[in-house]
């Protein structure tokens, strides 16, 4: 008689499926408490900023796209108002509201795009159509109070990204070139310059895949969300060498003076980097709301504040052993390069006029963004090197 082999007792499969509940607790259990209260407060607070930048998001109006043959027969038609060239595409306003074929969006404002080899009739044609009411059609009308392509700037921010990721190499052939010169061990400052040696190689790569992109004049949105994704990865990296070269200097036993003028460096490139990176949320409201220019400016300082509040947080939470806190941060910190790496990737497979159906939550999802970015300035913050005091 054929025997099986008989399964595991009931109490050793209950352990087994309670094994990796019981790991995930002690995993957080030996997570830093300062990581764990920044992340429940940043958890919140990202939670309702997303919400609250939802309620007052730019909603932009509904555009439709029309075939460039429908573009013409709107303009024979003289149902047209105003036109304006952009890049390789043109963008206008009818008289009455057209349908896009294929969809049941009906609007005033179009867009459509000419041939790749031109047409040389259509600027006769616009002179010899009178538009509305006969008035003579109003070409590159368009008024726009701030106007930056991102697309073009991808080249040299991909070189850019590229060349500091070959300067955090060097930092680290240093570090295992003279690995017992300092009382830091050397896996300390490693760990920050590896992670952003990692965040900065795929910023590189995805400012070089956005270069493929046709340039869109600096008013279209979606190009604005991609480039602000991406720069969120640039400006991560930068945050993580800034760290990393403060701790390489407190591993060479420099002095406090020198350890001094690192976390200044750091302090300093918040400033310069929240300011800089909410520029790609805020160009929207100039392309959209160009007669407000106090509100947009209002925006953008607003935005551009939110990750400065984490340089206090952290200096004041600059206590203890930053040694630890920093070796805690590399796994969250991979964890967030991923994120960003697959955020970067949807946006850049989506249309332009995807985003501007969407832009809404768009918007409300990178001021979230920007929390979480005050949130990891907190923790690197937390983490630098404590300067002696002065005797």
């Amino acid at each position: 008689m054929a025997r099986g082999r008989a399964g595991p007792p009931p109490h050793n499969a209950a352990r087994a499926q309670a094994r990796p509940q019981a790991d995930v607790l002690a995993w957080w259990g030996g997570w830093n408490q300062t990581i764990k209260r920044v992340t429940l407060a940043g958890i919140v607070v990202v939670a309702l900023t997303i919400v609250g930048a939802y309620l007052v998001a730019p909603s932009p109006a509904v555009r439709v796209v029309l075939p460039y043959d429908m573009f013409k027969a709107q303009l024979k038609n003289h149902n047209l108002a105003s036109l304006t060239t952009v890049g390789a595409r043109i963008e206008g306003v009818t008289c009455t509201s057209v349908k896009e074929p294929g969809t049941q969006r009906v609007a005033t404002l179009f867009a459509t795009t000419p041939p790749s080899y031109g047409d040389p009739e259509l600027e006769a044609l616009v002179e010899a159509s009178p538009g509305c009411n006969g008035q003579v059609v109003s070409v590159n009308a368009q008024r726009v109070a701030f106007r930056w392509d991102f697309i073009p700037s991808a080249t040299p921010l991909s070189t850019f990204s590229a060349v500091l990721a070959g300067f955090v190499i060097i930092a680290v052939a240093t570090i295992l070139s003279f690995p017992t010169e300092g009382k830091t061990p050397p896996h300390i400052p490693l760990q920050p310059l590896l992670t952003a040696f990692l965040t900065l190689v795929v910023a590189a790569f995805l400012f070089a895949v956005m270069t493929g992109i046709p340039p869109g004049g600096g008013d279209l949105l979606l190009p604005l969300a991609q480039g602000y994704a991406i720069s969120w990865l640039l400006v991560f990296g930068i945050l993580q060498t800034v760290v990393g070269i403060a701790w390489l200097m407190k591993h060479f036993d420099m002095e406090a003076s020198a350890l001094r003028a690192a976390r200044w460096v750091v302090h300093v490139g918040v400033l310069v980097l929240g300011i800089a990176i909410a520029g790609a949320i805020t160009q929207a409201l100039y392309v959209l709301y160009p007669d407000r220019l106090v509100e947009d400016f209002a925006a953008w300082a607003f935005v551009s504040a939110v990750p400065l509040l984490g340089v206090p947080i952290g200096v004041r939470l600059n206590r203890g052993h930053p040694e630890k806190l920093l070796s805690d941060l590399t796994l969250p910190a991979l964890g967030l390069v991923v994120a960003g790496l697959l955020g970067c990737t949807l946006l850049l497979g989506i249309s332009e006029q995807q985003a501007r159906d969407v832009y809404r939550i768009l918007f409300s999802l990178m001021v979230g963004a920007q929390v979480v970015l005050a949130a990891t300035v907190v923790l690197y913050e937390a983490s630098l090197p404590i300067v002696p005091k002065q005797t």
